[in-house]
């Protein structure tokens, strides 16, 4: 699923409160615009797009955001039974190499998880958020506090009768673009160039896909040796709508337009890091994606999936890479899911999926990366009354979190309403 985010840098430096720290350091910058536009089978930008969804999108990621980043938050969660639970299952993870194929051979897992605790929450590279209109307002080289980001959200709280477009700023991280090469016929990524810049934290090149319950649609990509499973469980044994309470973590390569699922030995090849340092490092993406189960629980709303990816400091300290939008997460309300990935089945019945499928398929066996090229049609516009309940799923969920309504009808949150198929 395409990232709604688009980036924009708007000049070099802006004078902000840098993860966490209470003197104001100017730190180079980014000013993401959350936009309508969305994408299935990651085709990228599909032809049409869905109304207010940025608008959305961007109040979602800065609740989620902000918590995430609050102290009292997680002093809550890691009190709450949720926590608790977390940890149990944490347990049924095993603890040497010999017990499963995807094992971390280090310390206790449990004894790990408790010291931990105190270390969140996590620092992030989010900043804050700007309206449009404070956007517009801003010269590149003034100084931009943590309190104008603030006021412009508490603006939008109180209630503005027009929806409010949300710019969030984000820390520019060093992200390395990973050279694509052919080998025997066989598509490879020289991942050795990723490395940590100096004195500027490097994006991780791995996405941390955490699943609490198992679609039937991602059961065919899970590998073993890239699966954090439970020992009393098997791939043989793993089906449809199964739920953890500590997730199965999928290690993923970023960058792969295939999603290529990676092992522990590829993870300690690629990063650098120890053994212990890998174990920490999937361990925080669990703890993450259980914050936010909880977070989200007390909402009503169900955490499915959520993927989680982090940059790196100079000093091997993890910084959470904050990208928390319907793309990212996927959710459920009361069984129904609220997510984009909803209208696959009308496009299965398109001749443009089996045209995907079939420049994919060619794709991979040629080792080529831009498979689109091959794809000798193009994307469907989507059914009228279909697009209409799509477009409610992204204000509805905004709506059921912050209380800001979006939709012009009641502006209550309308899930009962949303019969996608």
């Amino acid at each position: 699923m395409l990232d709604s985010i688009s980036k924009d840098r708007y000049g070099p430096l802006f004078a902000l409160h840098p993860r966490g720290t209470t003197t104001q350091t100017k730190v180079s910058a980014v000013v993401h615009r959350f936009s309508d536009q969305f994408s299935v089978l990651d085709w990228g930008k599909m032809p049409e797009t869905l109304t207010d969804r940025g608008i959305s999108q961007s109040l979602i990621h800065h609740h989620l955001s902000t918590l995430l980043s609050s102290p009292s938050a997680w002093k809550d969660y890691l009190r709450s039974p949720d926590a608790l639970t977390f940890r149990k299952a944490a347990s049924s993870i095993p603890q040497n190499v010999d017990a499963h194929p995807s094992g971390m051979k280090t310390e206790s897992i449990g004894s790990m998880l408790n010291e931990m605790g105190s270390e969140f929450p996590l620092a992030s590279n989010y900043l804050g958020i700007l309206t449009e209109g404070a956007f517009k307002n801003l010269n590149p080289q003034d100084a931009v506090s943590p309190e104008v980001a603030l006021q412009s959200f508490a603006e939008l709280r109180a209630g503005i009768k027009t929806p409010v477009l949300g710019y969030g700023i984000f820390e520019l991280f060093s992200e390395e673009k990973i050279p694509f090469g052919s080998v025997m016929g066989k598509a490879v990524w020289d991942y050795p160039i990723w490395k940590k810049s100096n004195g500027i934290p490097s994006v991780l090149p791995i996405e941390f896909k955490c699943h609490f319950e198992l679609r039937a649609e991602a059961i065919p990509n899970l590998k073993s040796e890239s699966l954090v499973i439970p020992k009393t469980a098997s791939l043989a044994t793993l089906v449809p709508s199964s739920t953890w309470d500590f997730p199965l973590i999928e290690m993923v390569l970023d960058q792969d337009p295939f999603h290529h699922r990676i092992g522990f030995n590829e993870l300690l090849w690629i990063t650098g890091f120890s053994v212990s340092q890998i174990q920490k490092t999937v361990l925080t993406a669990a703890w993450i994606a259980s914050f936010l189960r909880w977070a989200l629980s007390k909402s009503k709303l169900t955490l499915v999936e959520a993927n989680i990816r982090f940059a790196v400091e100079p000093s091997g300290k993890l910084i959470l890479i904050s990208h928390q939008t319907l793309d990212e997460l996927r959710l459920d309300f009361e069984g129904k899911s609220l997510h984009t990935d909803t209208a696959l089945e009308y496009f299965q019945k398109t001749s443009w999926y089996e045209s995907v499928l079939h420049a994919q398929k060619i794709a991979r066996a040629q080792g080529l990366t831009d498979w689109k090229r091959l794809c000798v049609e193009t994307a469907p516009l989507l059914e009228s009354q279909l697009k209409k309940s799509l477009e409610k799923i992204a204000p509805s969920v905004a709506h059921h979190l912050t209380g800001i309504p979006l939709m012009k009808e009641s502006g209550a949150p309308c899930f009962s309403e949303l019969k996608l198929l």
